[in-house]
């Protein structure tokens, strides 16, 4: 396995694609890196550890504000899985996710940046545990989410 850590966003997402083209895609599906879903919400990949974490920064858009002015909760929970999702993928080849679940501790504002760190904790034979955390520029938790996948092989 490699153990290089990548710290530059494109960098990031060519480790991505060279270990995604290594497994086989259901035809007519296009790699797209990071995911449409993340590019909408202009997520950036800031450090990878293959087989280990994924951790992105997203400045959060007022198209996800609720109306007090602070991110909606479904939208953090797909933030949590836009980097859940792949980090797994790439750990363990094509996965879908069964459930995840998030847990709000602080309100995030818009136009705040947040980091979110993923950590996969657990593969299994045909199962991966995820976790991951949000925290705001102060370094303080906002948001927990857990997730378990399946491998579709």
């Amino acid at each position: 396995m490699d153990t290089r850590t990548f710290t530059d966003h494109d960098e990031i997402v060519a480790a991505f694609f060279a270990k995604l083209r290594s497994f086989p895609l259901p035809k007519g599906v296009e790699l797209e890196l990071p995911p449409r879903c993340a590019r909408e919400a202009e997520a950036r990949y800031v450090e990878y550890v293959p087989g280990e974490k994924l951790v992105g920064e997203i400045v959060v858009p007022e198209r996800y504000a609720n109306p007090l002015g602070q991110v909606q909760g479904g939208f953090l929970c797909a933030m949590f899985d836009n980097l859940m999702a792949p980090l797994c993928y790439a750990a363990a080849g094509p996965t879908t996710s069964i459930d995840i679940s998030t847990s709000f501790v602080r309100p995030v504002t818009v136009g705040e940046k947040i980091s979110i760190d993923a950590r996969i904790r657990r593969v299994g034979r045909r199962a991966v545990h995820m976790t991951a955390e949000a925290f705001n520029k102060d370094g303080q938790l906002v948001a927990t989410s857990t997730s378990n996948l399946i491998q579709m092989a």
